[in-house]
């Protein structure tokens, strides 16, 4: 037999891997019944199912009717970027805080493109520190709405992000009219 879609060869392992070891992994939990299941019941059946799917798709692969579809190589430098952006902002979050560390993340994750610009960068980096804003204080209302002790973090969180935020609402607005 000829592994003919190499793509989904590869992915139905990884399917099967995964699978078996989260079905593995629950086995550990109490398991239960059907009817009264325990916490390792669910995991398990996922685990099988997801390795269940993973044959399918593996041994699809292997069908005469598939297109010859060759795994390309992978770009190790880039997946080095991407890699390194995280392990940097996990360092710097503690040091820094959320909207350096954002900034960093973005940057150095974004040299991992073979389109990369400083412009559309600078448009992601300043669009996601807002977006972090908004949702540190819509989980502050949520929490807040559910009259938990953890509201008044978040929302003072919020503020303190919107403090330390370099740009308001105005100066991003015309930044992105800019580029």
């Amino acid at each position: 037999m000829k592994i003919r879609n190499q793509k989904d060869f590869v992915s139905g392992l990884m399917y099967i891997g995964l699978g078996s070891f989260f079905a593995i992994l629950a086995r550990g939990y109490q398991m239960g019944t059907a009817a009264k299941m325990g916490s390792g019941y669910f995991p398990f059946w996922l685990g099988v199912l997801l390795a269940l799917i993973g044959a399918w798709v593996a041994f699809k692969s292997l069908a005469t009717e598939q297109e010859d579809i060759k795994l390309p190589k992978i770009d190790i430098p880039s997946v080095c970027w991407v890699t390194g952006s995280t392990l940097v902002f996990a360092i710097c979050l503690p040091i820094l805080g959320l909207v350096a560390s954002l900034f960093l993340l973005v940057f150095i994750s974004a040299l991992a493109s073979h389109e990369f610009s400083w412009k559309g960068t600078l448009v992601n980096a300043i669009g996601l520190d807002r977006r972090s804003h908004k949702a540190w204080r819509a989980l502050g209302a949520v929490l807040h709405d559910c009259n938990s002790v953890r509201a008044v973090d978040c929302l003072f969180t919020a503020l303190d992000l919107e403090a330390t935020s370099a740009l308001d609402i105005n100066t991003e607005k015309r930044l992105y009219e800019l580029l």
